[in-house]
């Protein structure tokens, strides 16, 4: 374990009072249905009042020494700690744990990039991550409220949907999580925001005994198998496929990243296929406030907005009303039709628009898989779109803003990823 995953002692832990803490939103019999292990059950109901001390620390310190140490800790995450004169206590003691790697991250897999990701066509992967892991995220109604509470919603919903792409690019790309490089950078800039909003949050009353602590440990993980088990799962449903083998390393790839967000890596490391992050997903859904309320549905219908509005400029001589009808056909394909009803998503009569993109996806993706090299000029022209996505993104991201330069007072910045 490392120092910034460990369970803190009780005189230690943050956002706790000295009696245990009662999380009265977490069903706790499905949480033992779904977890056998008792350890584990109580380690994922501490999870929830569970920060992320070494971050928060670092947040800390940037806010009290300024820029000089704004502009050490950019430094240190370039060239690294051993190269920073006098680094500050809480940055040297965050990047020591960054630059100590887990036991069992294979480097040269990290280097070649996430190739299972990269395999997914750029448009189909957008689709997977915005409907799959995004829209039944946000009846969290802890994670509601927290956007419900950073801003315009219907600008968050498409940048955070573009901002969020554009790190996973960089986190995924060959070379991406290399000391220095975007994608090792921006992880590490995700983490920190989602430090700098928890603390923000904190300062302003949060009742973390009703709610638990906002963007806490469980929150976490469950964001990173929004970028593992679930969307993958939900591209399988769309004809999208993936070898045992890039399963595996899909999970190998993504311990890494893990890491760099803070996440207990013996955790990740009970999580290497499909079957198990389901199961910790179920688990972790327990330990949420699943509903809908004002805020839910007003950031679900901000984002369904966003994905109608990107499918109708594909589709210029269809009317709106189309556009918004497939939104809901995919949904209702990679999520279920229960599920979506949960959420009061529209009934869609598409169902077999979406069946034909299915076979014709899974009919490509077998032409590909024909030889090695047709397989390899496809994840390389793959790889080139993605860049060129990345690359399209106008201004610096909300993560990159937050930590060149600090929000003003009473104002909490949007998060992302």
């Amino acid at each position: 374990m490392t120092a910034s995953a460990r369970p803190l002692p009780r005189r230690a832990r943050q956002h706790q009072t000295d009696a245990m803490t009662t999380n009265n939103f977490i069903d706790t019999e499905a949480l033992s249905r779904s977890v056998p292990d008792p350890a584990r059950v109580a380690m994922l109901t501490e999870a929830v009042q569970q920060g992320d001390p070494l971050a928060e620390a670092v947040i800390a310190e940037l806010d009290a020494l300024g820029a000089a140490a704004r502009d050490k800790l950019a430094h240190a995450l370039r060239h690294g700690l051993d190269a920073v004169d006098a680094p500050p206590p809480a940055i040297a003691a965050f990047v020591r744990a960054l630059e100590q790697v887990p036991p069992g991250i294979d480097t040269a897999l990290v280097a070649a990039g996430d190739r299972a990701s990269i395999s997914i066509p750029p448009f189909w992967h957008s689709i997977a991550l915005a409907l799959a892991s995004l829209l039944p995220n946000y009846t969290n109604i802890r994670v509601a409220k927290v956007l419900a509470n950073t801003g315009n919603l219907a600008y968050a919903a498409g940048r955070r949907l573009a901002e969020t792409a554009t790190w996973r690019i960089h986190a995924t790309s060959p070379g991406g999580l290399a000391r220095g490089q975007a994608g090792y950078i921006g992880t590490i800039q995700v983490r920190l925001l989602h430090a700098r909003v928890r603390t923000a949050f904190l300062r302003r009353g949060w009742d973390v005994r009703a709610d638990g602590v906002p963007i806490n440990r469980a929150d976490t993980l469950n964001t990173w198998l929004d970028f593992t088990v679930v969307p993958f799962s939900a591209l399988q449903r769309l004809g999208i496929d993936l070898s045992a083998d890039e399963e595996a390393a899909l999970y190998r790839y993504w311990g890494y990243v893990g890491h760099l967000l803070g996440i207990d890596p013996d955790w990740c490391a009970q999580i290497t296929s499909h079957k198990q992050g389901a199961a910790w997903r179920e688990a972790l859904l327990a330990t949420q406030q699943i509903g809908l309320d004002d805020n839910v549905r007003a950031i679900q219908g901000a984002l369904v907005d966003t994905v109608a509005e990107r499918l109708a400029a594909l589709m210029p001589n269809g009317p709106a009303s189309v556009a918004r009808e497939l939104v809901f056909a995919l949904a209702r394909r990679v999520l279920g039709d229960a599920a979506c009803d949960a959420m009061e998503c529209e009934p869609s009569t598409l169902g077999g628009v979406v069946d034909m993109f299915v076979a014709q996806n899974a009919a490509s993706r077998r032409e590909y898989r024909e030889s090695q090299q047709t397989w390899g000029r496809y994840l390389e022209r793959n790889s080139e779109q993605y860049l060129q996505m990345a690359a399209h993104l106008q201004g610096p991201t909300t993560y990159q803003k937050s930590l060149a330069d600090p929000p003003a007072a009473g104002t909490t910045p949007v998060t992302a990823a």
